[in-house]
């Protein structure tokens, strides 16, 4: 089948839509290989429109999921992303496996490998894969970026700004200009992104002997669903960003005052005679050193730099120490511990604030300096990370990876755009409810928010993999392994743990759920669940519970551990030694294909060997839920979703976060109330419908509240059992009328 490879430029300015408006698309066909085209925005979508007709022919891009989007909604941008009959032609295309994108072949190809971090920007794979250099240059001025993230138009700019704006980024000012006139170095750049994809399939191809790979099909569609996930975006809620703004700035402030007094930190100007010209507090060399011999007082470890240059804190002089000691999170919680503090929890911290008791808080710590750097660092994460970026009344979005070498998407966040890591937003379980920077994200006016989340779905995706496993071993069809039967029966998997680790009783920890030292014990049970099933040693164990969960094991408390883990879940010895077993036959380093998706991913150790099976499993069956999500909103108009008018708009690790229309604006009982009003009549149905004292109304409106809710959970649990078909798959849904929650 003949071969087009496309292209296309869009204006890099913030668009309140989502998707931006077509400059030009350039293209070429295997056909006539040396003859690369550009045309303007109406002859790319005359194109666009022959394209997706013809069966006969496959559509290569690089990262084609922006260039499907952005030719599809020019096509009648009217419309809603997503809906009308050019976007139902555009799924058609994936459909039939007519998308082949260069970007999701190489990610494949690169996790096969072995490596496990891997650019793939079409630079970067030019040069890996075809010795090319491109000549475009990529990266926008910083003048630039405030600029396209507030979309200023073009005329507006500072001429020597938009002269300095390579075109990529300001292609959107020649969209008026007939192809023939433009620069020629417009030409040139936009010729060479199509061309460059073409080679690269070819060579993509020749490098690796196949045309297709063990779910390039399924990741490439899930790549443009992630796209489609991401061009709602959301609103946020400017009187809490701003009253999170001052509780933050305070604790910086106030933690900078304690770390300036032991010598941490001190005053820096940055951009000094320049319009931006601030104050920053830094850690420079001379108070860098003060801090790591604070560090080295607890014994801490060196960076990876180090252990490649084969130091160690006994081998490594005072100079080395300095240079490679880790002064990362991890490692001031464990200095405070050993110079015989207490690490202080965020929490706490804003209880602190709130009682105007700061200082003493750090100072009763015992190590009131380690406490405050960290305090101070983690809230300037936050600021920086996120408030600054919800600072705003434009939509905020997040964009997605659809692909990383454990098999699990990423999110990323953009300096040129209101653009968040949604997946490193904390959940806000480390802070009351009323300051999580989850409850600045809000729906727009007249619709609610709907998440769902799966309930410990790595658990249920290893107890099938322990089932697979022993089934292979003991030629018993039906094993169904004891973690299998654990989540089947019901049973809460961290109490059963922890009365193991606390020498107690299942049902005693069942009967004192609600008590705070009950609930201490069942968080120590979680590092237990979810970190030893890759294969950690004893102290990487310790180093993740801290570092994951906030919770401190000694050593004789941390061998326990591993000892009722393995003792609970009996078959995960067997596992680990046959993943260890096949690491050993292949030299050291395993090649693993994932169980059903047939994905490869080569350079495995012993702990990735033995993640990856469960984790890749989980991931894959979330984004074959992803594709049943979206063509319930988007496609199947019979279906809850799509009636409902629904669109997904986040995903966050193990939860979907979807808006809609109000569903009780559209009941007669509830129409004519205020928001708070109607809701709280749906807390009080619901709360009869718990107690068993329900009114027919209360049901009806419950069922009427909650149906796309429950189309989103059972989507998920549907989906879900794709990929772990023999393990109870539970999703816990929520409503959120006003913010989103926890």
């Amino acid at each position: 089948m003949p071969v087009i490879a496309f292209d296309t430029e869009y204006s890099a300015r913030y668009q309140e839509s989502g998707v931006a408006p077509l400059a030009c698309m350039s293209f070429v066909s295997s056909d006539d290989a040396q003859n690369p085209k550009v045309v303007g925005p109406a002859d790319a979508r005359e194109l666009w429109a022959e394209w997706l007709e013809d069966e006969s022919i496959i559509l290569a891009a690089h990262g084609a999921s922006n260039d499907v989007i952005a030719l599809t909604q020019s096509m009648d941008p009217s419309v809603t992303p997503g809906h009308g009959k050019w976007w139902a032609k555009a799924f058609g295309l994936y459909e039939a496996d007519r998308v082949r994108c260069t970007l999701v072949r190489q990610a494949l190809h690169y996790i096969r490998d072995g490596r496990e971090k891997f650019g793939l920007g079409l630079g970067e794979v030019a040069r890996d894969m075809l010795g090319l250099q491109l000549a475009g240059e990529k990266k926008a001025p910083a003048a630039a970026l405030p600029l396209l993230k507030e979309g200023v138009p073009y005329p507006e700019w500072p001429a020597e700004v938009l002269a300095e704006t390579p075109w990529r980024f300001k292609f959107e000012t020649l969209a008026e200009t007939p192809v023939s006139q433009w620069p020629a170095s417009a030409r040139a750049y936009v010729l060479e992104d199509a061309s460059t994809p073409l080679w690269l399939y070819y060579a993509q191809m020749q490098r690796y002997q196949t045309e297709r790979l063990g779910d390039e099909v399924a990741r490439t569609r899930a790549a443009f669903d992630l796209h489609l996930l991401s061009i709602p975006g959301w609103r946020t809620d400017q009187d809490r960003v701003e009253m999170l703004m001052r509780i933050y700035q305070r604790i910086i402030e106030e933690c900078r005052a304690v770390t300036v007094t032991h010598g941490l930190t001190e005053a820096k100007t940055v951009h000094k005679g320049k319009p931006n010209e601030r104050t920053d507090y830094t850690a420079k060399k001379a108070v860098r050193q003060q801090l790591v011999f604070m560090l080295l007082e607890g014994d801490v470890k060196l960076t990876d730099t180090a252990t490649d240059k084969g130091l160690d804190l006994k081998t490594a002089t005072p100079e080395q120490a300095l240079a490679y000691t880790c002064t990362d999170e991890l490692q001031i919680k464990r200095a405070i511990a050993a110079r015989g503090g207490r690490v202080v929890d965020f929490a706490e911290v804003f209880g602190a604030v709130e009682d105007n008791t700061l200082p003493q808080v750090l100072s009763d710590s015992g190590d009131a300096a380690l406490n405050a750097y960290r305090t101070g660092e983690r809230a300037k994460k936050r600021v920086s990370s996120f408030l600054v970026n919800y600072r705003t009344d434009k939509r905020v979005r997040s964009s997605y990876n659809p692909l990383v070498s454990s098999g699990r998407v990423s999110a990323r966040g953009s300096k040129s755009s209101y653009a968040i890591n949604i997946q490193q937003q904390p959940g806000g379980y480390d802070v009351p409810s009323q300051y999580t920077l989850r409850g600045c994200i809000i729906p727009d006016e007249d619709h609610i928010l709907v998440g769902a989340d799966w309930s410990q779905v790595e658990l249920c995706a290893l107890g099938h993999i322990l089932s697979v496993f022993m089934r292979a071993k003991t030629n018993d069809d039906s094993y169904e392994s004891t973690l299998s039967k654990a989540i089947n029966a019901g049973i809460d998997c961290h109490s059963l743990i922890a009365a193991g680790l606390f020498d107690t009783t299942y049902e005693r920890m069942l009967a004192t759920a609600s008590d705070p030292a009950t609930k201490k014990k069942r968080k120590m049970a979680k590092p237990v669940n979810f970190g030893l099933p890759g294969g950690m040693g004893l102290w990487s164990f310790i180093e993740f519970a801290l570092k994951s969960y906030d919770v401190q094991f000694t050593e004789a408390q941390a061998r326990k551990a591993i000892r009722v883990w393995k003792e609970t879940w009996s078959e995960v010895g067997y596992y680990q030694q046959e993943v260890g077993r096949l690491i050993n036959l292949q030299g050291g380093t395993g090649t693993f294909v994932q169980l059903y998706s047939n994905r490869v991913r080569g350079g495995c150790h012993y702990t990735s060997g033995c993640n990856t099976y469960f984790q890749g499993l989980a991931a894959d069956g979330a984004m074959e839920t992803l594709r049943r999500i979206i063509d319930a909103c988007y496609r199947l108009v019979q279906h809850i979703l799509f009636r409902l008018r629904a669109k997904p708009i986040a995903f966050v690790h193990d939860e979907f976060v979807m808006t809609q229309p109000d569903p009780l604006l559209e009941l007669e009982q509830t129409r004519a109330l205020p928001k708070p009003e109607r809701w709280k009549l749906y807390a009080q149905a619901r709360a009869a419908i718990d107690a068993g004292r329900a009114a027919i109304v209360d049901r009806f409106i419950v069922d009427h509240a909650e149906e796309g809710m429950n189309a989103l959970s059972d989507i998920m649990v549907e989906g879900m059992r794709a990929f772990i078909p023999d393990v109870a798959i539970r999703v816990e849904g929520q409503i959120f009328p006003d913010r989103w929650g926890k």
